[in-house]
């Protein structure tokens, strides 16, 4: 039983880093996304 209970702990925090990866992942996205947007306004306004 003891055993059966690690197996499922296990589990749960290997979900939680994939969680983690997965909202750092996004966070960078969203910074990248906004920089673009800068970039795209500059390059509008430079013509």
């Amino acid at each position: 039983m003891k055993q059966k209970r690690r197996e499922i702990k296990n589990k749960k925090s290997r979900k939680d880093s994939g969680h983690i990866c997965f909202s750092v992942f996004l966070f960078f996205y969203k910074i990248t996304s906004v920089i673009g947007f800068h970039n795209h306004i500059l390059m509008v306004l430079s013509f």
